[in-house]
């Protein structure tokens, strides 16, 4: 399960197949992505990854984000937060939690977090929204270098207000075990 909480933390190579338009996911949502930004699906099991255009600023960097969707039975919003908080604290390095609170998505009730960690020589910032409907979770991950987190703050919170849940989504595919823990997702 580790390529799913790699793509949690936003470690994504990202590619592009459209952009500047309402993302409409057959898992249920729809999102606007922000103009410019390049988007695709399907890569390491993302609903939908994006990439942000060079910035006008040349002492700023890009940044990404992507939405991750999966079955998971039988646990609460609650318990699949703090199992992916662990996950996230074992897994990178220098983790270290910013801030975390409570949130709306869509219209229903989310927690969210922001952290920072290093990849390689990068010290990156992530913001990360989890919601669910019923037994399906939507992650939501933004991902930038920490010093050029303000710079594409505003953006994020702007796709994350974008997002409207559409229809129920659909049943679930194969289920596979999450993070250290007993929780199964299931992989589309």
């Amino acid at each position: 399960m580790r390529w799913f909480l790699l793509a949690l933390i936003g470690i994504l190579p990202l590619s592009a197949d459209n952009s500047g338009e309402t993302f409409v996911s057959e898992r249920g949502y729809q999102l606007v992505i922000p103009q410019g930004w390049e988007s695709g699906s399907g890569l390491m099991g993302a609903d939908l990854f994006a990439i942000a255009p060079p910035a006008q600023d040349p002492n700023v960097g890009t940044a990404n984000f992507n939405v991750m969707t999966g079955d998971v039975a039988g646990v609460s919003l609650e318990d699949f937060y703090s199992d992916a908080m662990m996950g996230l604290s074992n897994l990178v390095d220098n983790f270290k939690l910013l801030d975390q609170g409570k949130g709306v998505v869509g219209g229903k009730p989310a927690l969210w977090h922001l952290y920072t960690y290093n990849y390689q020589d990068l010290e990156l910032e992530v913001l990360q929204y989890i919601t669910m409907i019923g037994q399906e979770v939507y992650v939501l991950t933004f991902t930038t270098l920490e010093a050029d987190y303000a710079y594409y703050q505003p953006t994020f919170e702007q796709v994350v207000k974008s997002l409207e849940f559409v229809s129920p989504p659909p049943p679930n595919a194969q289920k596979m075990t999450y993070g250290e823990s007993d929780l199964e997702m299931s992989v589309r």
